[in-house]
């Protein structure tokens, strides 16, 4: 059975799509941004996720003009 599941890259931090037990799917895929192999438990395409803004990026916080 497949599954979908979203986190982030551990080396840049960019929102992933983990989609796993698909067809063409892989034991070690590599992060499409950063190109470095994710370790995963089950055979798993990755994807980047566009669908909204990344959760795991820290935003600095605004400053204040006073």
């Amino acid at each position: 059975m497949s599954s979908m599941r979203l986190g982030p890259c551990p080396h840049c931090n960019v929102a992933l799509s983990f989609l796993e037990g698909i067809t063409g799917s892989q034991m070690s895929p590599n992060c499409p941004r950063c190109g470095v192999a994710i370790p995963v438990d089950r055979p798993t395409f990755l994807m980047a996720d566009r669908s909204r803004r990344n959760p795991y990026v820290k935003t600095p916080p605004l400053r204040s003009t006073n």
